[in-house]
């Protein structure tokens, strides 16, 4: 516990849960949509700007965890950028087709969350069991929740 009361990840935490808490009692939900919106925006093209070089040189060598981690991180980031410029754009145009840019998002999402899911365990290009034991897994879990949603769409 003592290590947790000097923990600036943890205080951060702490924080962004009370400014959210005073956010909700001080604005509108129109207010508070857009003020989270643009905290996600302008942290996130941050990350593109901080990440981005470092993943383009770990993309190209790609054969060790901490690799996988950078470029993961950095893909996350960059959709989610990109994600936000894309939800803005079909507020303000509403008649686009959105469908498939909307699921290749998501689709990209997925794929950066598994290079950071098996991340600890690559080491010179070889995936462990065990990341391999997640990976299989959340296939699982995604069969599951497609095989459900699927299921309640037809009913």
């Amino acid at each position: 516990m003592k290590r947790l009361k000097s923990s600036i990840a943890a205080w951060s935490a702490v924080f962004a849960v009370l400014a959210f808490t005073a956010a909700s009692a001080a604005l509108s939900e129109d207010g508070v949509r857009n003020v989270a919106y643009a905290l996600v925006t302008g942290f996130t093209s941050a990350g593109v700007v901080r990440w981005v070089p470092d993943a383009l040189r770990s993309f190209r060598n790609g054969r060790a965890g901490a690799e996988f981690l950078i470029v993961g991180v950095a893909s996350l980031l960059t959709i989610l950028f990109f994600h936000r410029v894309w939800v803005m754009t079909i507020t303000y145009y509403p008649g686009l087709d959105v469908a498939m840019v909307t699921y290749f998002v998501v689709w990209m999402l997925a794929w950066a969350c598994g290079l950071i899911l098996v991340a600890p365990d690559v080491e010179d290009g070889v995936i462990a069991n065990r990341s391999l034991m997640l990976v299989g897994a959340a296939l699982f879990i995604a069969g599951l929740m497609s095989g459900v949603s699927i299921a309640l769409s037809l009913g």
